[in-house]
């Protein structure tokens, strides 16, 4: 855990206190009571009046766990990722072929393979670098998917959320775990969720034939042409 942002050294339990205000149980026991954000009507993942409890199916303290060790920080973005998947894939309930599409490069296809079986290796996802925070969840058999994403309309009561999120000044000066704290509060709430049919499963099942570079040996694509991109003047490193 060295070098992590805010969960390392015994700091956790500190953060998802600080996620809490004090409150006194039927009982009188002094507790820690959870934020409570405003309800909506289209939010069915938390039930109204109550923060979210769990990311598909991960307690907070182990989704934030889990988020470090994959991400390797605390991120607003892959908080965020986890409640929009988390959306989808009750959306879209029982899919036995999962397949996930991220419409940007950025955080979204991590909290997709630290939550799914989707991953880059496996093919199972696609990142589109269009620069929308958006996801879908669909089964590449009957196509039937959920899509996912950040409703910025739904931020006016978190300020936080909205400064990081539109990028605006303000953000600069503010720590990421206090935006990660704000996510959580708002939870499912922040997100909106509406079931699509994809047009065709993005999942390319064809083989692709290889062929030999001439310069250097190596297999590539036959359609990058005879050369492979390093040679034909493309390459990322010097030798």
């Amino acid at each position: 855990m060295a070098g992590h942002q805010l969960l390392g050294l015994g700091k956790r339990d500190e953060f998802l206190h600080g996620l809490c205000t004090p409150g006194v149980r039927g009982d009188g026991l002094s507790v820690m009571l959870w934020p409570q954000p405003e309800p909506t009507v289209e939010d069915t993942m938390t039930p109204a009046g109550a923060a979210p409890t769990q990311i598909c199916g991960l307690s907070l303290d182990d989704f934030l766990v889990r988020m470090e060790e994959f991400h390797g920080h605390a991120s607003p973005g892959v908080t965020m990722g986890g409640f929009m998947v988390d959306a989808a894939w009750r959306q879209l309930g029982d899919a036995p072929y999962l397949n996930a599409a991220v419409e940007t490069v950025v955080c979204l296809p991590d909290a997709v393979q630290m939550l799914t079986p989707c991953t880059l290796g496996n093919g199972f996802l696609q990142v589109l670098d269009w620069g929308k925070f958006a996801l879908t969840l669909y089964d590449r058999k009957s196509l039937q998917g959920a899509r996912a994403w950040l409703d910025v309309s739904r931020l006016e009561d978190y300020p936080l959320v909205a400064n990081w999120y539109l990028r605006r000044p303000e953000n600069q000066a503010v720590e990421k775990d206090e935006v990660v704290r704000a996510i959580l509060a708002g939870g499912h709430g922040l997100v909106r969720v509406r079931p699509v049919r994809m047009r065709a499963g993005l999942k390319d099942q064809d083989k692709v034939p290889t062929t030999a570079c001439p310069a250097c040996g190596e297999y590539h694509p036959q359609r990058q042409g005879t050369l492979c991109p390093a040679c034909a003047g493309q390459a990322y490193y010097d030798l």
